[in-house]
């Protein structure tokens, strides 16, 4: 009888075998990445100075990071840009820098002016920055409330003024208000008849901090007793307003001084007045120091 078939048969066994060593399971196989990797500017300065110091061809550099021999040869061309630029804003992923800011004088008036709030000890709101870009331009993006609460917290970012203003805000809501030990009497009276005083003097103020609805209540019926009444009541936010225009218009008169001569000192005294100052920062600016000398001219001829 033949051994045919069987020699046939071990041979089939051996090969599905010798295939099955040969092929990967599916444990050991590494799947292939998908998606294109991005690199920092940071990351591509220094994947160049690692070609530079270690005298290997850019192909050896290229296949140890994953990435194609000609992007590295890009990257090489462009060293200095991306040094510049990795130097600004390491994290970013292109040279580009964005938009291009369209009226740059203002920003950089409304810069000097949250540093100078900040020196003072003001807190500089993001509403605070849309009035004053307003008062300095009229026209600033359109005048759209929603274009300049897109475009201020971009200023606030593009300037790393957003973590200081921030934490600023953190800061003053963190800070304890004083407390009033029990027994203390009130430093401001809360009545101004006799009969108030009397019993002002007897209280005592209990260990509970007061609210700020309280706080506010005290401060308007102490002062609405005390202070005479005003036929034109300005409100807090029209105070600062006028200060803003009263200032603005100032630091505009003080460029003028040399034209002013010895009338500049009037002029300041003039554009203390909130209506006169808002009149003048409105005027275009090459209208602005006739239309402030034939205001002086005016003032000299009542007092005449």
């Amino acid at each position: 009888m033949s051994d045919w078939p069987t020699r046939q048969l071990i041979r089939l066994v051996v090969g599905i075998q010798v295939v099955g060593k040969s092929m990967p399971s599916d444990d050991i196989a590494e799947k292939p990445e998908k998606g294109h990797k991005k690199y920092s500017l940071a990351m591509k300065v220094e994947i160049i100075r690692e070609w530079e110091a270690s005298g290997l061809s850019k192909y050896a550099i290229a296949k140890k990071h994953g990435m194609q021999t000609s992007q590295l040869t890009q990257w090489v061309l462009m060293k200095n840009k991306l040094t510049e630029c990795a130097a600004k804003n390491p994290d970013n992923f292109t040279t580009h820098g964005g938009r291009v800011v369209t009226k740059p004088q203002v920003e950089d008036q409304l810069l000097q002016f949250y540093h100078d709030r900040r020196r003072e000890g003001i807190l500089v709101r993001p509403k605070m920055l849309i009035e004053h870009a307003l008062l300095l331009d009229p026209t600033f993006h359109g005048g759209s409330s929603k274009s300049l609460s897109y475009w201020v917290y971009r200023f606030l970012e593009r300037h790393n003024l957003a973590k200081s203003c921030k934490t600023s805000h953190k800061r003053a809501r963190a800070k304890p208000a004083p407390r009033v030990q029990p027994g203390e009497a009130l430093t401001a009276p809360l009545f101004t008849s006799d009969e108030g005083h009397a019993a002002s003097d007897n209280a005592t103020v209990p260990s509970v901090r007061p609210s700020k609805k309280s706080k506010l209540s005290h401060l308007v019926h102490h002062r609405t007793l005390t202070d005479p009444p005003s036929p034109q009541a300005v409100s807090p936010k029209d105070a600062f307003d006028g200060l803003l225009h009263c200032k603005a218009a100032c630091r505009e008169a003080r460029a003028m001084k040399a034209s002013l001569g010895d009338q500049y000192f009037s002029a300041l005294e003039m554009l203390a007045d909130v209506r006169t100052a808002r009149m003048f920062i409105i005027l275009p600016e090459e209208d602005r120091l006739e239309w402030l000398r034939w205001r002086l001219d005016q003032g000299s001829n009542r007092g005449v």
